[in-house]
């Protein structure tokens, strides 16, 4: 009886290791497909690559690993992957999110990416209903803005609202 029950648990640890295996390659592929064409509107080219090596995850663009990217080139693949991580949630789990809020995406960018990102929010989120861009360059980079809040530190370093 004991060696009876030890092949079903065997079993049963080889069917969950392979069900999350099998699960993990289909979220790659669509993470992989979904990142490439938010590639094409950021940088023009669809040669960001997601791939499972062993347990890791290889992230690449044109050819060079995640870590060996520009500060730039990191936050933009960043954000195309935090939004294509966001629309697989969305279409397998029938989840609504019609906000969204950014933090400093604009960080090591140049005006030119500044627009391509801005491209890729106004593109490719359909459902985004408002969209809150935090920033502390928002002057020097052109975002386009329906309305802007300006906060500032007092001089007991607490943040207040400025009138606008």
């Amino acid at each position: 009886m004991l060696e009876h029950l030890a092949v079903i648990k065997k079993m049963d640890t080889i069917v969950r290791r392979d069900f999350r295996g099998y699960l993990l390659t289909n979220i790659i592929t669509y993470l992989d497909k979904k990142a490439k064409e938010y590639c094409m509107i950021v940088f023009g080219t669809n040669e960001l690559s997601l791939s499972l090596n062993g347990n890791a995850l290889d992230i690449t663009y044109c050819g060079k690993m995640f870590d060996l990217l520009s500060g730039g080139e990191k936050q933009r693949v960043d954000l195309i992957l935090q939004l294509s991580i966001r629309d697989m949630l969305i279409t397998y789990l029938d989840l609504n999110a019609n906000i969204l809020v950014l933090d400093e995406i604009t960080d090591f960018l140049d005006k030119k990416s500044c627009k391509a990102v801005m491209a890729l929010l106004e593109n490719a989120l359909q459902t985004v209903e408002s969209v809150f861009i935090i920033s502390h360059r928002s002057d020097t980079l052109e975002i386009p803005i329906d309305s802007k809040l300006t906060i500032i530190k007092n001089v007991h370093g607490i943040s207040e609202l400025l009138d606008y």
